[in-house]
């Protein structure tokens, strides 16, 4: 006889376990990565509207109730599909949750990238110009996602969204040339940590917050703050005082 996880579908995962940017099992029976680029055009269409059906379905009842509240029967019931057909699909609650981080990452990568690649000089530009840029546009991007999917990236955990953007924006910046080799390749990671951390964090309280300060003041908060900083990641303090001293 087949056995199925308890109702509340949960794998439960501890925040220590997402560095390496796991989240439970995956539609596709993986160990959950935070994020293989693009679905795989491959999958069966009916596939794809049954996982919509099911998202869509999660997605309406964190209107209603908080995502701890949220069992396996509750979306199974909303989505009209069993139980089975859910944990074929997604594993656990939590592998549902990170499927669709998967997607909104996605989303965020994929309108940095637009964003900095209409405008083909900017690539001619100097190193600073295109670290302000791109963060700018990094800042834009999940501005718009989050405030559209407020209440997904609520239930998201931080180290993991973390994890899932830094790895993203890692390959975009690669992408756009805007790595600065004064960084030192084993200090790189804690740059990105404490950038991306800073922008992540900023978006968080305003999450948890009621609201009261509009997401776009917020944004501009985030932009002068990381042009703060931009200086002193393209230009190394020794440079900086030859910059400042000639």
């Amino acid at each position: 006889m087949e056995t199925v996880p308890n109702d509340d579908g949960r794998a439960r995962v501890h925040a220590d376990a997402h560095a390496g940017g796991r989240a439970g099992e995956r539609a596709d029976g993986r160990a959950g990565e935070c994020m293989d680029g693009h679905p795989d055009k491959r999958t069966d269409k009916r596939v794809m509207r049954s996982r919509k059906v099911m998202i869509d379905a999660f997605e309406h009842l964190l209107r209603a109730k908080p995502y701890e509240d949220i069992t396996v029967t509750d979306i199974a019931r909303e989505a009209d599909v069993d139980r089975k057909t859910f944990y074929k699909h997604f594993g656990s609650i939590d592998g549902l949750l990170a499927y669709i981080l998967d997607r909104h990452i996605a989303e965020i990568v994929e309108s940095t990238h637009a964003l900095l690649f209409r405008d083909g000089e900017l690539l001619e530009q100097d190193l600073d110009v295109r670290l302000r840029t791109f963060f700018d546009m990094v800042n834009v991007s999940l501005m718009t996602n989050i405030s559209l999917n407020r209440r997904v990236f609520e239930c998201v955990p931080f180290d993991l969204l973390l994890s899932c953007v830094k790895a993203s924006m890692l390959e975009e910046l690669r992408r756009y040339g805007a790595v600065p080799r004064a960084i030192p390749a084993e200090l790189l990671e804690y740059y990105l940590s404490f950038v991306f951390g800073g922008i992540l964090a900023a978006y968080r309280r305003w999450i948890a917050s009621d609201g009261g300060v509009p997401i776009e003041s917020v944004s501009s908060a985030v932009s002068a703050l990381v042009a703060e900083g931009i200086a002193s990641i393209a230009f190394p303090p020794d440079a900086a005082d030859s910059i400042l001293g000639s």
